[in-house]
């Protein structure tokens, strides 16, 4: 009996404590979260009184013997390094200041022998310009040359057998084709047109080679890539293609008869090619294939089997363009199917385009070359320009509908108006009264208050401000000196342009002030306090910059660089020259003259990862340099510090970065605008002049400094926008001086400044490629900056920097 009451106590002990367990945890929580609303009252009582017990003891009055002692104990230190920062800042002043004055004065013995030398460059460049979108005109008009045996861009797709006798006549005919033709080849000893006499040429193999099948040569094709060549035949809306064919049997690919694009179905134009269903087949299906701008390889053919192998046929294709009716006849009969379509505007045209205009831009840049244009002879050279336009504008004339042929002959008419806009702007060029006129720098012109030895914080902090806004003021002297000279420029259009930076500051002055010549309380003792300690951390960074100002501006000196010969103009031109020149694939420009001076960090952060090539002693200077640029890719390590030691050797590329941008480029490649990075690097820097400045809700509305790491030798910032410019900056260490071979690449245009040195320019806008430039130059000991600007084009925006011993070359 017990027993089943002891079990009976047990179940509804637990039965209760089932039910009460839910208020349990509620009251526990309960009490919880009251504990905790007590313990933060309880806190912020505490911080209240901690509040006003500071704010009373802030409000304390001071009496005028206690604030003037306490007011010396926080000058004591304090106060004399204020005082030693701005002494400091006179010195870099006046030292930049004599600089200026050095500068402008070397600018002023610029003489007109100087402007035109660096003005060659620039017309060098533009007639090169001229020169290259002509031929790529010319190359264009070339792709929708009339070709027997094959197409240009038609590997494995030639004629692999014999063909002879191609007549081209200007109507749609019928069988028997009785009608006087517009062009003839026969094929007997040359590739001469039996009606015009012009003579095409053979390529990749073809052959001319006797058949006593037909009494005479015929035309011998390898099924490769052979064809004979000739020009774009203006065949008109209507026209008959009639040929004598023996082909061999071929199913890997088509066998092309004759054609007038460059390549397949993509290009406008027709192809007329016969395909084999398989390797034993004795004969195949021929096939008329045309293409324009709205349709691709519409197709009409013939029945299966038409053209037997193995023996001679006639065939002949008849097209009436403005009845959209293409037939297909073998020895007389039409074998045409039913279901044949045509392209409605492919290209059937021709063009009298003979290379006579690229043969007049030819001339013309050899002319630019060999003679230096002046105000002498500029009118020679303008005629000729002139000569040459006209030629442009008839070409125009007669191709109304090769967008790709227009699109560079427009390029080629803006070339040409832009070096006739410099030739006719030679006469003010070369004005040496405007060109050399200094009047407008600034800094020689300002004249901050000097303050007294007994000067307060305030009015030390205000004098500070003063010298480094002058500072500036003489660095953007200084650089537009040098910009006068590299852009060939006026020296008030360069100065015009120049960017004057100054660093935002807190007005401390004003702040300081406050509390002259006593403060009141406790309070304003410490916020004195701060305010001074602060005021002599920014005049520290003032004269800090002010020595890093001093330093690039030194880079940027005509009578300092490691070149100053006494002629600095004349070294200028040839450096600027190297650094434009586009040469050859694999070719080096030696630059190893304009790699200006080495110094210390700007405050990048340390790379001790990755140590570089073998410093060996340099044994010689390669002229080409040929890359594997998938062994590159490869095998390329990353680093930017080169010793002695290190047992590495071959191409490094550099994979750490500081990149800002964007700034809005138009489409458009123009370096001489300018923007903030090519005048001082600053991390610190915010800039509000960017692509989206006008745009407050865009993330890069203000642009900053960001740092980047690549984990390969293709470097890309991490928000790209088309039509964009972006600054990527760098520093290169080294135990020792020593030249080294680099390899630069963009995706479009870029400039690359070693030292503040130009050494690299491509103002075309192109895919990135490994091998786009190489430059010898020269690195000093200790740290090397090295600024890249990119100009991004509508998509991709890449950049690479690859560093190599020379000797490692060899």
């Amino acid at each position: 009996m017990m027993k089943k009451v002891f079990i009976l106590s047990i179940v509804l002990h637990a039965i209760l404590l089932g039910l009460l367990a839910p208020w349990m945890k509620t009251r526990m929580r309960f009490d919880t979260v009251k504990e905790a609303e007590r313990t933060e009252e309880v806190r912020q009582r505490e911080l209240a009184r901690q509040e006003h017990d500071r704010l009373k003891r802030e409000r304390q009055k001071l009496d005028e013997k206690t604030a003037l002692k306490l007011k010396k104990e926080v000058e004591v230190t304090k106060k004399e390094k204020l005082r030693r920062e701005v002494e400091e800042l006179r010195r870099l002043r006046d030292e930049i200041l004599e600089r200026q004055h050095r500068e402008l004065s070397e600018l002023k013995k610029r003489q007109q022998r100087d402007i035109l030398a660096h003005a060659q460059i620039d017309f060098k460049r533009e007639a090169e310009v001229l020169k290259l979108h002509v031929g790529r005109a010319v190359e264009n008009m070339g792709r929708r040359n009339f070709v027997v045996g094959g197409y240009q861009n038609g590997y494995e797709r030639s004629a692999k057998g014999q063909l002879d006798e191609v007549m081209l006549f200007g109507a749609a005919l019928a069988p028997p084709f009785e009608a006087v033709p517009l062009h003839g080849f026969s094929f007997d000893g040359d590739l001469k047109d039996g009606v015009t006499g012009r003579e095409g040429f053979l390529d990749r193999d073809a052959q001319l080679v006797e058949s006593p099948e037909r009494g005479g040569q015929v035309l011998l094709g390898n099924g490769v890539n052979s064809r004979a060549e000739f020009w774009p035949i203006d065949l008109g809306d209507a026209f008959s293609v009639v040929a004598m064919v023996c082909l061999e049997a071929k199913v890997e690919r088509p066998q092309v008869l004759f054609a007038n694009s460059h390549s397949g179905e993509n290009q406008s134009g027709f192809r007329v090619f016969v395909e084999a269903a398989e390797r034993e087949a004795k004969g195949g299906q021929i096939v008329i294939s045309t293409s324009d701008e709205e349709s691709m390889g519409q197709e009409t053919r013939s029945l299966p089997d038409a053209l037997g192998f193995g023996v001679w046929h006639e065939v002949a294709v008849v097209i009436d363009k403005m009845a959209s009716v293409a037939r297909i006849y073998v020895d007389g009969r039409d074998v045409t199917q039913s279901d044949g379509h045509l392209a409605a505007g492919f290209f059937s045209g021709g063009t009298t385009m003979d290379g006579s205009a690229r043969k007049m831009a030819e001339d013309l840049a050899e002319h630019v070359a060999r003679e230096v244009p002046s105000p002498e002879n500029a009118e020679g050279f303008r005629e000729e320009l002139k000569a040459l336009q006209a030629r442009l504008d008839e070409r125009l004339e007669e191709i109304p509908d090769l967008h790709d042929v227009r699109g560079e002959l427009y390029e080629s008419k803006r070339a040409a108006e832009a070096m006739d806009k410099s030739l006719a702007g030679l006469e003010s060029l070369t004005d040496l009264a405007e060109m050399n006129d200094t009047e407008s720098s600034v800094a020689d012109k300002m004249h901050p208050a000097r303050t007294s030895e007994n000067a307060t914080p305030a009015e030390l902090y205000e004098e500070a401000s003063g010298i480094e806004q002058q500072l500036s003021e003489a660095y953007a002297d200084v650089s537009a000196v040098s910009q006068a000279v590299t852009e060939n420029q006026s020296y008030a259009e360069s100065r015009g342009g120049a960017q004057v930076y100054v660093p935002e500051r807190p007005d401390l002055s004003v702040e300081l002030e406050r509390y002259e010549p006593l403060p009141e309380t406790v309070g304003e003792l410490g916020a004195y306090r701060d305010h001074l300690h602060q005021a002599v951390q920014e005049v520290e960074d003032m004269a800090s910059r002010a020595r890093g100002l001093l330093e690039t501006s030194g880079q940027r000196s005509l009578t300092q660089s490691r070149e100053f010969d006494g002629n600095a103009f004349a070294r200028s031109a040839a450096r600027v020259e190297a650094a434009r020149s586009q040469n050859d694939y694999g070719v080096v420009v030696d630059m190893t003259g304009g790699g200006g001076v080495g110094g210390t960090s700007s405050g990048m952060r340390g790379d001790f990862s990755g140590e570089g090539a073998n410093m060996a002693a340099s044994q010689g200077k390669r002229e080409t340099i040929r890359l594997d640029q998938g062994a590159i890719m490869a095998k390329a390590l990353p680093g930017r510090r080169f010793t002695e030691k290190s047992l590495r050797s071959g191409w490094l590329y550099l994979d750490t970065w500081y990149l800002v941008g964007p700034w809005e480029n138009h489409g458009d490649v123009d370096f001489e605008e300018k923007h903030p990075p090519e005048e001082e690097i600053d991390f610190d820097a915010v800039y509000r002049d960017g692509k989206f400045s006008d745009q407050p809700d865009h993330p890069q509305r203000e642009l900053r400094w960001e740092f980047y790491q690549s984990d390969s030798v293709r470097c890309q910032p991490p928000h790209v926008f088309g039509a964009s410019t972006y600054y990527a900056y760098t520093e290169v260490w080294f135990e020792n001086d020593r030249d080294m071979l680099i390899a630069v690449a963009s995706d479009d245009a870029a400039s690359v400044w070693l030292n503040d040195q130009l050494i690299w320019q491509d103002r075309g806008q192109s895919a990135w490629n490994l091998g786009e430039g190489y430059r010898r130059v020269h690195f000093h000991k200790g740290y090397n900056k090295m600024l890249i600007r990119i100009e991004n084009g509508p998509t991709h925006c890449i950049w690479s920097v690859l560093l190599c011993p020379p000797e490692a070359m060899q």
